[in-house]
């Protein structure tokens, strides 16, 4: 028989394995998901502040500039062997499957702050440098990354932070 503690340890165990299974299957379930359908179609709103529309700062990120994802539901971020992994369905064509998927890629400690920008949706922004990570060139060079893909949208609210540059 086993003593309460034990038990307790077992379940525990099986109910860890359980989430992760769900969390497994729920990831491939929203990359099926994103591969399949149109790519998004940007309201005039939605499209003015994406990098398609490079007017303000020459759409170069800085500390100080406020960033969110450009339309619900357009990209997510899965954990795959030790990296984050963007899947988006911007570049999806109007042809079913014409398109593979194209993913971004981060390193594991991105991730706290690439589901940020991903949560962050209209009419909420988050400023760059709010962002959870160790250094600021990294989290502007993520947020970078992600705007110059189309996945993000940018408002310069005041004069850039220059101090700081990247690439």
């Amino acid at each position: 028989a086993l003593t309460p503690k034990e038990a307790k340890k077992k379940i525990a165990r099986v109910c860890k394995e359980a989430v992760s299974m769900i969390t497994s299957g729920c990831d491939q379930i929203a990359k099926r998901f994103l591969s399949d359908r149109l790519p998004p179609a940007l309201t005039p709103n939605e499209a003015a502040f994406t990098s398609d529309n490079r007017a303000e700062s020459g759409g170069k990120i800085f500390p100080n500039t406020l960033v969110r994802l450009a339309k619900p539901g357009l990209a997510r971020l899965v954990i795959e062997d030790d990296k984050a992994v963007i899947y988006h369905s911007l570049d999806n064509s109007r042809v079913y499957h014409e398109q593979p998927l194209s993913p971004l890629e981060f390193e594991i400690d991105d991730a706290p702050a690439l589901e940020m920008l991903l949560t962050t949706t209209e009419p909420h922004w988050i400023c760059v440098q709010d962002l959870i990570h160790g250094d600021i060139e990294d989290k502007m060079e993520i947020s970078q990354a992600l705007y110059d893909e189309g996945i993000l949208a940018m408002f310069q609210s005041d004069i850039p932070d220059r101090s700081i540059q990247t690439g």
